[in-house]
């Protein structure tokens, strides 16, 4: 007969092997013609600006029907596994099974962000945090590559078991220790707890060495469960306080407690247990564990201490889920030998551990995984079928068993709404008229007994669900309409309308903004993709030579950037699409230029090299631009006409102009005439009807949107550092876009007037990020490289 600590030094040795897979859980001038610049298709050095947001190999989009088909709610919420190294999505239909994935070197661990739609996981040791529903993903670390068969690589070099705080915003993994790393664009990471250094070959310490891996969080995020090994062999599970990095380890004076090593937390985080199902390893039973002392009380012995019997039997358990009486429901099997195999039941465990009668009828034999629903509705397991085999949802109480299709392990639910982590999105929801199409229109009325939906305020309506989608109407105050549907996540309901000669439309089911009846069996509806970035952004980076210069990106998958024109930079391009104005610094044409897209040829419009961001005037005829021409080195605003021989006209004092895409408005960066009271102003071509629209001097670069609704700009001061702002032209109410602590800038906005897009360094990196113009989660969709010089000077823009 093994001992207790025999058992716990073998699992330790393959914990060390293995890194704990199996352990634990878990961004005035004449033109002149210039000479002919060749361009084509010139492969850039650098930037290497592949697209991230839409790769050669795109992430396949959720499932989608020409029109939405409501089909009944199975399981509690979608379900995620790995099937061939790949990570896969069953939606809660039970039914519609999705390939989240196609990374080209198989995924050997993920997890679900517990708030959103994203996934962080490990392929060729690489940390890649993704974002499916949009098709985007960034490369978070790139551990390089290791020796399999090194004991020592495993610990030191290897990428593993990552895991998501509960409220997503931060990640957890293993590499030579427990590191954590921000979700999002950040690619740099903190190590709260190393492993003890590996020790030289022939050189064995003369004390404990330690490896350790992350588990998974505690409910309230203060807790880590730590997946240890000791060198060379033995190893366990310690609890670890996020914050002040203290290590709990778990003790008891019961010799016949098992401490290793299946771990399910508690309701409130309070209490974890461990329910063990090892004969080989360790013991078998069930342990209750303080997580604030680490102390364990025997809830179940698992080895009966005179041998087994009919009376008393081994008792060997499968995760564990804390009802909310404090009783235990986990899947038992209770051989009366150690020869016998016996299947699982579904059972129920008194609170003190006396107690065990069962729930379910159904027998499962070699439970490999189960993973309770969240409200404890019920278990899917990954159980033996035959020859191989399957995914089961048992539900409690009369429910059917349900065989699910795909099957895997890693066994994840996808989020359920969180209120806390969805107000700032839901906030963005609240209508505004001007952008809605003024006064709501009436939509049909619900039947008194049918599912509906009461708006608190006015609300957008959406194509889809989710932000990207466009508005198509809106929701007054105190409005009812019937819900047809509830998005795979729960975040949004689709109800009866009238908009854009639509039958249904999108709300976010935030209940600070609406009020439901009778909605808890409403049927999840399959949505279509949200509409991916499309048209063609023109950017900075350098040529072959390493010249400055404009390249242009198509928005389609497998797209590569395409050298534009050399020695050029701020593009712009024309209404009609056949000229890009730039400002152009090869020594024989210094100035504003204007290249043409077809015959490959720049015609200058200026000569100063003072002359900068130059922009189309709405007819074509005309650009506009700033300068420091003038002995003063004051900054004007300038008007060229493109027609030979006409002079140039000074305007005003100012910077940063923009023209309005369909009026004679322009945006730009100036003051009053006393030099006081700057920020972002408005004035007509001639320099008349000056008019501010915001008030703080750092403001910056102001982009109008298609509709001339809104003017999106940039600024330093506000916040502490270079964020981007947006503006309700004629109302002049600033509204923050951004907030991370590096640089966001350079904007423009799509030509539906949807999205916007901007330069970032965020992760360490210079890239073009986008996001909606409405607000919310920026996603990188271009490379530019680690090095991007005078950013402040270069330009971006997104054309059709």
């Amino acid at each position: 007969m093994w001992t207790q600590k025999n058992r716990l030094r073998a699992i330790g040795l393959l914990c060390t092997l293995l890194l704990f897979a199996a352990c634990g859980g878990d961004e005035p001038e004449t033109p002149v013609p210039a000479p002919l610049v060749e361009s084509g298709q010139m492969t850039p050095v650098i930037p290497t600006a592949t697209l991230t947001a839409l790769p050669a190999t795109p992430i396949p989009s959720p499932t989608t029907r020409p029109t939405p088909v409501l089909l009944p709610d199975i399981l509690p919420a979608a379900l995620y596994f790995l099937h061939d190294g790949q990570i896969q999505r069953l939606e809660s239909d039970g039914v519609t099974l999705t390939q989240m994935t196609q990374e080209a070197e198989p995924i050997t661990d993920f997890d679900v962000s517990p708030v959103d739609a994203r996934l962080v996981y490990v392929s060729g040791n690489r940390l890649v945090e993704a974002n499916p529903q949009y098709g985007t993903e960034i490369v978070k670390l790139d551990g390089g590559t290791y020796d399999e068969n090194d004991p020592a690589a495993h610990v030191t070099q290897r990428i593993s078991a990552p895991h998501f705080s509960p409220d997503g915003s931060q990640i957890a993994f293993g590499l030579n220790g427990i590191n954590l790393i921000p979700a999002g664009d950040a690619t740099e990471y903190t190590t709260i707890l190393p492993s003890d250094p590996y020790p030289e070959p022939n050189n064995p310490p003369r004390s404990a060495i330690r490896f350790y891996s992350p588990g998974v969080w505690s409910p309230d995020g203060t807790k880590l469960l730590v997946n240890f090994g000791y060198w060379p062999e033995a190893g366990g599970i310690a609890l670890l306080n996020v914050d002040s990095g203290t290590m709990t380890e778990l003790a008891s004076e019961d010799p016949n407690a098992t401490l290793c090593c299946g771990w399910d937390w508690g309701r409130d985080g309070s209490n974890g247990y461990i329910a063990s199902n090892l004969l080989i390893y360790a013991i078998p039973g069930l342990t209750k564990i303080n997580s604030a002392t680490g102390v364990a009380t025997l809830l179940t012995i698992g080895l009966p201490p005179k041998g087994p019997s009919a009376q008393e039997p081994i008792r060997l358990f499968q995760s564990v889920f804390e009802d909310g009486d404090g009783s235990l429901l986990s899947f038992v099997s209770q051989p009366t030998d150690f020869g016998a195999e016996v299947p699982y039941l579904m059972q129920r465990i008194s609170a003190d551990g006396s107690q065990i009668t069962p729930e379910r009828p159904e027998e499962f034999m070699r439970v490999a995984e189960a993973l309770w629903a969240a409200n404890g509705s019920g278990a899917v397991l990954r159980t033996e079928a035959g020859e191989g085999e399957q995914l089961v949802w048992l539900p409690r109480g009369d429910g059917d068993a349900l065989t699910l299709p795909g099957v895997g392990p890693q066994l994840r639910w996808a989020p359920v709404i969180t209120q806390d982590n969805r107000q700032a999105a839901a906030e963005g929801e609240r209508a505004i008229p001007a952008q809605t199409g003024g006064t709501p229109q009436a939509n049909p009325a619900p039947e008194a007994d049918a599912a509906q939906l009461i708006a608190r305020s006015t609300l957008n309506l959406r194509s889809g669900p989710g932000t990207l989608y466009p508005v198509v109407g809106s929701l007054a105050a105190d409005e009812s309409v019937a819900i047809v549907g509830v998005s795979p996540d729960r975040t949004w309901w689709q109800v009866a309308v009238t908009a854009q000669s639509e039958a249904t439309a999108w709300v976010i089911a935030d209940p600070n903004l609406v009020e439901t009846q009778n909605a808890a069996d409403v049927a999840v509806v399959i949505p279509p993709p949200p509409p991916a970035p499309a048209g063609r952004i023109f950017h900075p980076g350098w040529n072959p030579d390493g010249q400055t210069a404009i390249f242009v990106q198509e928005l389609i998958p497998g797209a590569v950037p395409q050298l534009v024109v050399s020695e050029a930079t701020q593009p712009s391009l024309s209404a009609d699409g056949t000229q890009l104005a730039v400002r152009s610094v090869r020594s024989d044409l210094l100035g504003i230029g204007s290249w043409n897209l077809t015959t490959k040829q720049m015609v200058g419009l200026t000569s100063h090299p003072e002359d900068t961001l130059p922009g189309w005037s709405p007819s074509g005829d005309a650009i506009v631009f700033a300068s420091t021409r003038h002995g003063d080195r004051r900054w004007r605003v300038y008007v060229q006409p493109t027609v030979p021989n006409d002079p140039v006209r000074e305007i005003a004092f100012g910077l940063d102009p923009n023209w309005h895409v369909s009026a004679d408005l322009i945006a730009y960066k100036g003051c009053d005439i006393s030099g006081e009271n700057c920020g972002i102003w408005t004035m007509d071509s001639q320099g008349g009807q000056q008019t501010p629209a915001t008030n703080n001097k750092s403001d910056s670069r102001p982009v109008w949107s298609p509709t001339g609704e809104t003017i999106v700009f940039m600024s330093e001061e506000r916040d502490g550092n270079w964020e981007l702002y947006s503006v309700d032209a004629g109302v002049n109410v600033v509204t923050r876009l951004t907030n991370n602590p590096t640089n966001d800038g350079l904007p423009v906005v799509s030509p539906d007037g949807r999205q916007i897009a901007f330069v970032s360094n965020r992760g360490g990196e210079w890239g073009v990020w986008v996001m909606p113009l409405a607000g919310g989660s920026p996603e990188r969709i271009l490379r530019l490289g680690a090095d991007l010089p005078n950013w402040l000077e270069q330009g971006i823009d997104w054309t059709r």
